[in-house]
């Protein structure tokens, strides 16, 4: 249950999960990887890893996600030990406004070096995120995960990271099963430097049909940025689970859909970014448009297993890390008045019925979308 709400700079949220065995803080800065300047490409996943990297550190399990327009840093503890490390969190927002040393910046490098080389040696299996995140960028060979400088562009580097957030609006939320800090109480201790940036024109991908190619990974995708409404999340997270119950087409491993985050909503500027995607059998392309064969014919014919998905859907319970993490990107993009955090999106998937999702089938075919077209290692 969301007990206290407060908008401003920075925006703060408290939120009571009775039956939480941990506690969590989330900051949420508004500016991710399509924020990226050209010539700096991976910034915002730079400076994911040096805010963890920054003194003082509580005592808390820290990891954080970078996203198409934020970066999510997450602080979980026990209940007890809440209060050290919102007072951790508001030391460090404090530092950022001076750059980072040049050890925290080396020290931020070397770990982004063995992530990637682990994930290029080791690739995991499902969406092509990476592809999606070039169709978005305009730039189909765009990484937002690596970051290449050479040890005579630190200090510039560091000066960079020192601009990052630097007039951005910032979010933080904490989570547990007692209530914390009051919420004003909580905006006053995490001022840092943020204001409420002016609203920027939405991110839509290409026109509809642009499609890229590149090898290796076995998969294709399909992308769009729909309407930020729980409406929209709701209806895209229906989908992605009728997906998963129906057969494979020929020529697939998989094919699943999903709203591109583990927190089920990630904001692009204006809207969510909503994906369906399908693993090949690693001898050939996709034979045909993931909309036209697989989603679209979904949703124009019956739904008759639509109940058992809603309900299935409304039993899901996110941990108290997804919800705050949640709560600071509704607070970040959202718009004061018209909420779309979890809770909004779970009371949207108890009431859409067969006609809404018929609706949401005509949004998809009209609305502008990405097509990616992955092939396997080796094919002509």
């Amino acid at each position: 249950m969301l007990t206290a709400l407060r908008h401003g700079s920075p925006c703060t949220a408290v939120r009571v999960v009775p039956d939480s065995p941990c506690a969590v803080v989330s900051v949420a800065f508004d500016r991710g990887y399509l924020d990226d300047p050209p010539h700096r490409p991976g910034l915002a996943h730079l400076f994911e890893h040096v805010w963890f990297a920054l003194e003082p550190r509580g005592p808390a399990l820290e990891w954080g996600e970078t996203g198409e327009h934020a970066v999510v840093l997450h602080h979980t503890c026990p209940p007890d030990r809440i209060a050290a490390v919102v007072d951790a969190v508001a030391t460090r927002l404090a530092r950022l406004t001076a750059p980072p040393s040049p050890e925290a910046v080396t020290a931020a490098l070397r770990l982004i070096r063995l992530e990637h080389r682990g994930l290029r040696e080791e690739p995991l299996p499902g969406f092509p995120r990476r592809s999606l995140a070039g169709l978005l960028r305009g730039d189909p060979g765009f990484d937002p995960v690596a970051v290449r400088a050479g040890a005579r562009e630190l200090p510039a580097l560091a000066g960079e990271l020192g601009r990052f957030v630097h007039g951005r609006a910032h979010a933080v939320c904490v989570a547990g099963p007692t209530p914390g800090p009051a919420a004003d109480d909580l905006a006053r201790m995490c001022a840092g430097a943020g204001v409420r940036p002016a609203v920027r024109p939405p991110a839509v991908p290409p026109a509809a049909g642009r499609t890229v190619t590149e090898g290796g990974t076995g998969a294709c995708a399909a992308a769009w940025v729909l309407p930020r409404t729980p409406q929209s999340a709701a209806a895209a997270r229906l989908v992605a689970g009728l997906l998963e119950r129906r057969p494979r087409p020929a020529g697939t491993r998989w094919v699943s859909g999903r709203v591109l985050s583990p927190h089920g909503v990630v904001p692009v500027r204006g809207g969510h970014l909503y994906a369906v995607a399908a693993g090949t059998d690693g001898r050939r392309p996709c034979a045909a448009s993931l909309p036209g064969t697989v989603l679209l014919p979904l949703l124009r014919g019956p739904l008759d297993d639509l109940g058992t998905v809603r309900s299935a859907l409304v039993r899901e319970r996110p941990d108290v890390t997804d919800l705050a993490a949640w709560d600071a990107l509704d607070l970040l993009h959202g718009t004061p008045g018209r909420p779309c955090g979890p809770d909004d999106v779970r009371r949207a998937v108890r009431s859409l019925d067969a006609e809404a999702l018929h609706r949401f089938a005509d949004l998809l075919a009209a609305g502008p979308y990405a097509e990616i077209d992955t092939r396997a290692a080796g094919h002509p």
